[in-house]
């Protein structure tokens, strides 16, 4: 069974947009966005509209995710009643997953919102009939959700519709780059809408010539049975009787229009008065939402305006000020305010104390290198040293396996095996050619082991205590070895094999989770789950900063940029040490 149509929402607070333009121009920003997290399994994108409008006509609705997304309202109302309402309400689960557990919703305002509604709440009228409205809207959806033949809402109870070639026209590169995005997300917002109404339009169409067709095949009556089929239970009897299907209900007034002429063409007039009507419609709220873009518009641009004469009043008096001063300067006056000038033995004695402070921390300095150089030497050599007794424990070891001569240099005596020499005149057997084959001792063939390639298993036995001094360690140098440019930061590719759950959930969950909460303001876990999922795909650059651009917009590239440099740092910190070690 597919959402039901709301049977009435909210609509807009008439002193709305009066209201909204007041605090505008006193300096606070229209934000009616709200996140939603929390959201049940199998809930599509059609029936969490549908709750969300119970609230109050919304404006965009973007579904990041299955778990959470953001809902634009039209009116502050709107979202004020979704707080009250709806945050903490908990929706079933539907569709394929009706046997998960189900999930509370979340509703939060982020900070332009939450101020916008501060300064809105100060002079806001509660509508009750619009409260009692939406308490009871939302309880009837959510008993149509638990009906187990309720579709999911993502399929097909959509319109599918297809936008015509003539909207498709409008090249982005046209665009401001800088409002590209936005614009083309508006576009297309209106293209679905117009489409989406074009396709209704013809749904009622068909509707209607079926039932006209219908009507002029001689009606529904006990032979033919209704839309559905022959009706069910005892037939009715014909004719005109009282319970005939030819009299009609007492309380519904029925004009009789036997010419089929007559008929097609009353039809015909409703339609097209149901046309007039969806176009009035329509153009009113097209004018609606002109009237308001424009007016954003125009507050924008006031409010640049007015940053543009703050900033030129400002650069104009501290010109005037440099100006004036320049005029007043006086070389004697100036003289006599600087003591190295005006007395110069004061201010040598002066001089004399800082500057003896200054060679008495440089000597420190010299002194505190000098014992770091020596502490060095003395590791050196008793690194030097503890080789030198390893190196000689090994020759030890092999002399008494009996791969080196031993140390007194006696060794077994040297046979040669030696052929007799033929006789004169007999013949000498042509000698086979043999190649030797290379007989390696153990020494040799140790080495040889050693050098043969070995994999190294990473991560073996390094505590975090180790892997944080090894990386601290190691990354210093491995910070001046990376690009300080963008582009070449972003080629650069991080030595993943140091990077599994362990790591993640150590450090780099942590750092992803108080990043995004220093950008939202608070902890988005759906996003930093979705973020981390496809650093565990080894995903470069781009696609990283997909996941994150739906939420951060503009603070998604920098964010990617730093995350991407501790990565880079701590996992080629510890992939040099591997290889050193």
């Amino acid at each position: 069974m597919p959402p039901q149509a709301n049977p009435s929402v909210p609509g807009i607070n008439p002193g709305w947009a009066a209201r909204a333009e007041a605090i505008n121009r006193a300096g606070t920003e229209i934000a009616t966005t709200l996140f939603v997290g929390g959201i049940s399994p199998g809930v599509g994108d059609v029936w969490l509209r549908r709750v969300l409008e119970a609230c109050g006509p919304l404006s965009s609705l973007k579904r990041v995710n299955k778990a959470f997304g953001f809902a634009t309202f039209v009116d502050a109302d709107g979202v004020l009643r979704a707080l009250e309402h709806l945050n903490g309400k908990e929706l079933p689960s539907m569709g394929d997953q009706s046997g998960e557990a189900p999930k509370a919703l979340s509703l939060k305002a982020d900070a332009k919102t939450a101020k916008f509604l501060e300064q809105y709440e100060q002079g806001r009228t509660v509508d009750g009939d619009a409260d009692n409205l939406s308490t009871t809207t939302i309880a009837s959806l959510l008993t149509q959700m638990k009906d187990p033949n309720a579709a999911a809402g993502s399929d097909g109870s959509e319109v599918r519709s297809s936008i015509p070639s003539h909207l498709k026209d409008l090249p982005p590169e046209e665009l401001p780059e800088e409002h590209r995005t936005s614009v083309l997300s508006e576009i297309d917002k209106f293209r679905q809408a117009s489409a989406a109404r074009e396709e209704e339009k013809k749904r009622r169409d068909r509707v209607l010539e079926q039932e006209r067709r219908m009507q002029q095949g001689g009606g529904w009556g006990p032979q033919q049975g209704g839309p559905q089929g022959p009706m069910d239970g005892p037939s009715r009897p014909a004719g005109d009787g009282r319970q005939s299907y030819n009299k009609p209900l007492d309380f519904v007034a029925q004009k009789e229009i036997t010419d089929p002429v007559e008929r097609d063409t009353e039809e015909e007039k409703e339609r097209l008065r149901r046309a007039e009507e969806a176009k009035r419609k329509q153009a009113e709220n097209q004018e609606q939402d002109y009237i308001y873009a424009e007016r954003r518009r125009f507050a924008r641009w006031e409010k640049e305006a007015e940053r543009e004469r703050i900033a030129t009043e400002d650069r104009v008096q501290r010109a005037s000020a440099l100006l004036a001063r320049s005029d007043a300067w006086d070389d004697a006056r100036e003289k006599e305010r600087e003591l190295f000038y005006a007395e110069r033995a004061r201010w040598r004695s002066y001089r004399s104390g800082a500057r003896h402070r200054e060679e008495e921390a440089d000597a420190a300095d010299r002194e505190a290198e000098k014992a770091e150089a020596e502490a060095a030497a003395a590791a050196a050599q008793r690194a030097a040293e503890q080789a030198v007794a390893d190196s000689a424990a090994h020759a030890d070891a092999q002399r008494a396996a009996g791969v080196l001569l031993p140390a007194d240099g006696s060794h077994a005596p040297l046979k040669l095996k030696v052929a007799p020499k033929p006789a004169a005149g007999e013949e000498q057997p042509a000698a086979a050619a043999v190649i030797p084959k290379a007989v390696l001792g153990e020494a040799e063939e140790e080495d040889l082991g050693r050098r043969r390639l070995r994999k190294i298993e990473l991560g073996d036995g390094l505590s975090d205590e180790k892997r944080e001094e090894t990386i601290k360690q190691h990354a210093p140098h491995v910070e001046r070895e990376l690009p300080r440019d963008r582009e070449g930061l972003f080629a650069a590719s991080p030595a993943w094999d140091w990077i599994d759950e362990a790591a993640i959930a150590r450090s780099y969950r942590p750092l992803a989770d108080r990043m995004i909460s220093d950008s939202v303001g608070e902890s988005v876990p759906e996003l930093t789950e979705a973020f981390l999922e496809a650093l565990r795909k080894r995903s470069q650059v781009p696609a990283l900063v997909d996941v994150l651009e739906p939420v951060l917009a503009e603070e998604a590239l920098p964010f990617v940029e730093r995350y991407w440099r501790r990565l880079l740092v701590d996992t080629l910190s510890l992939a040099a040490s591997a290889t050193s070690s």
